[in-house]
């Protein structure tokens, strides 16, 4: 069983656009597609921080891409609630669309918004392949195939 969670940032001009990232990409729906799926016991998380933004001019590297990283156990404390919490087999991504590719989102159709978006998630998350290599007990490609059909629904 493989968990999902999404960071999301978001501030698209069209309003349509929104609804559609936030419905193309429901964590709900995630994690019930992949709830009775099983790749292996070495990722059991993925977190994906996907972030729509349009800074303005000289505050474009406050919104970086994180590179790709893998916990496989460690206990860190949430600063604001000082409530300890337990990140085992988990991995996080990052997908950041700004600049030219925002300007770019502005004139799309929702249906081309929705191909755009698919493309750009299945892309991040193929840095899955980037997995240490002490991460032996999970099936990537399975993932990846299962990954796409879920985004093509």
């Amino acid at each position: 069983m493989i968990l999902f969670a999404f960071a999301e940032l978001f501030n698209i001009l069209k309003p349509y656009h929104c609804s559609t990232v936030k419905g193309h990409v429901a964590e709900d729906q995630l994690s019930e597609y992949f709830n009775e799926k099983e790749y292996g016991n070495d990722v059991q998380n993925i977190s994906l921080k996907l972030t729509i933004v349009n800074p303005p001019k000289g505050f474009e590297h406050l919104f970086k891409i994180l590179p790709p990283k893998y916990i496989a156990d460690k206990m860190i404390k949430n600063s604001y609630t000082n409530q300890m919490i337990n990140f085992k087999h988990h991995f996080f991504c990052s997908l950041t669309i700004i600049g030219d590719e925002f300007l770019a989102l502005k004139s799309l159709s929702e249906e081309d918004f929705k191909k755009f978006l698919t493309r750009k998630i299945v892309e991040s998350l193929m840095a899955i392949d980037k997995l240490p290599k002490k991460v032996k007990n999970f099936d990537k490609e399975r993932f990846k195939t299962d990954m796409q059909n879920f985004l093509k629904q």
